[in-house]
């Protein structure tokens, strides 16, 4: 914008030189100026753009680096994230819309905060055909259930749950005690089929305390996310 306007005024100039003789004086102290002021205005305006670019590319690149994210303790770096092969995701999301879409859609976020480069299954993001709902679970590395009520009773939820048992998924039950209206053992009661409660008992007790720090951990200090990244990695070894 500086540039553009520095460029209008030198371009009076130039007319007013080329009608210098037919002008009056009055007229051409009113439209002549100092060029040197008007070039020394031009390159200061431009010195002054060029170091607040600089100055706010700095400010990005600190609060990049002061970012919450987790870290090795070893070497203090972002853990590496290698995919098996043929998988296209660490994470499948599982849940039904009614009761879970907005916990998982905040699970996804805050993942993808803590830990950049992981690649996590969202259906609103990454579903192209709902028949291909098997194929998507076989290109992830861990199924993540998000327990809430009508699950159990969504014959896609249960095609997801089937694929995760029938493949030998690494399973992580995560459930929100906050926003359910039903407790957990109602739900697993009531709508888990016989079918599959001996597959979710193990991992629902060892899940546990995974579902209570993620959920305080939407609105948490660094400490504890930390306590979260141990959490998660224990979880996601012993399932």
């Amino acid at each position: 914008m500086a540039v553009f306007f520095f460029c209008i005024v030198m371009k009076i100039r130039v007319l007013t030189e080329e009608v210098d003789y037919v002008i009056s004086g009055q007229l051409r102290g009113k439209y002549g100026f100092d060029v040197l002021l008007v070039t020394g205005g031009m390159v200061a305006s431009i010195v002054g753009s060029l170091a607040l670019t600089a100055v706010v590319a700095a400010q990005q690149v600190v609060k990049a680096a002061n970012k919450p994210t987790f870290r090795l303790l070893s070497t203090k770096a972002p853990p590496a994230l290698p995919l098996a092969k043929g998988h296209r995701w660490h994470l499948f999301l599982s849940h039904i819309w009614g009761t879970g879409q907005d916990q998982c859609a905040t699970i996804k976020r805050q993942l993808c905060l803590l830990l950049p480069g992981a690649s996590i299954f969202l259906d609103v993001d990454d579903l192209e055909d709902i028949g291909m709902l098997e194929e998507y679970v076989e290109a992830t590395g861990v199924i993540m259930i998000f327990v809430s009520e009508g699950y159990f009773k969504s014959r896609n939820c249960l095609r997801e749950a089937k694929c995760t048992l029938e493949k030998r998924k690494p399973i992580a039950l995560v459930h929100d005690p906050g926003k359910s209206k039903i407790p957990l053992e109602t739900i697993r009661a009531e709508e888990c089929p016989e079918t599959h409660e001996g597959a979710t008992t193990l991992t629902l007790t060892q899940t546990l305390t995974l579902t209570l720090t993620l959920t305080l951990t939407l609105t948490l200090t660094l400490t504890l996310t930390l306590t979260l990244t141990l959490t998660l990695t224990l979880t996601l070894t012993l399932t």
